[in-house]
């Protein structure tokens, strides 16, 4: 910043008589508002409250400005604006059809619906729809090949429910680690989808004739929190 002369009496014109901003006056220096605070703590000013500069200044598009150079008129029809719009460019009238032609509208990629307001700040490029058809099946990071889908299918077969019965009868109802009798769980010593890829099980005939799917020696009843220790290790 350079020096100026009669550094005082400038600063008392341009904050007290014309009333800027700090900011203002700032630009007018060439320097930052919060050196123009200082500057105004070393003439011993009093500075404006945050509150006082609220009813003092007010933003007309993206200038501040003082009740001076407030607008009377609207920008696009040229109408006279009431006492508490004169803060304001339009009127209520041409603001509404202002908002409507600038508001940007987002459209999906896939189907073209538009989207939901929040979209732009989720950065979403397709609808809900078209967002869960490119997770499902194929298209998700977690595909296996349809082995997940086989083996709850073969839990729920009546096959499956007789073969759970006569593993825990054989073992007595208890769990054979803990011997606990709550919770209990089948464990499988070879895993089910790893079967699934050894005989390549695809349709419900061939899950129905594998044998060793159904062999009881391969299975062992377990409490559920030693089932879990052993699927973390």
């Amino acid at each position: 910043m350079k020096k100026i002369k009669n550094l005082k009496e400038m600063l008392y014109q341009f904050y007290y008589v014309d009333k800027k901003s700090t900011v203002q006056i700032g630009k007018i220096f060439g320097c930052s508002h919060n050196w123009v605070g200082k500057l105004m703590k070393q003439h011993n000013f009093q500075v404006r409250t945050p509150l006082e500069d609220c009813f003092l200044f007010h933003k007309i598009g993206d200038k501040w400005c003082n009740d001076k150079e407030a607008n009377d008129k609207c920008s696009d029809c040229g109408k006279e604006l009431n006492s508490y719009r004169k803060k304001k460019v339009r009127c209520q009238e041409c603001w509404k059809k202002f908002r409507k032609n600038n508001i940007k509208k987002y459209y999906c990629i896939d189907c073209g619906k538009p989207l939901s307001k929040g979209a732009k700040f989720k950065k979403s490029i397709r609808c809900r729809k078209c967002y869960g058809l490119t997770i499902r099946g194929k298209n998700h990071c977690r595909w296996k090949g349809g082995e997940v889908k086989l083996s709850n299918r073969i839990r729920g077969t009546w096959k499956y429910n007789e073969y759970r019965k006569k593993v825990l009868m054989r073992d007595n109802y208890t769990c054979q680690i803990s011997g606990k009798k709550d919770k209990l769980i089948i464990h499988h010593k070879i895993p089910i989808r790893s079967i699934i890829r050894l005989y390549k099980l695809r349709t419900y005939k061939q899950i129905l004739n594998c044998k060793l799917l159904w062999d009881i020696n391969w299975a062992v009843t377990l409490n559920s929190e030693i089932h879990n220790k052993l699927g973390a290790i």
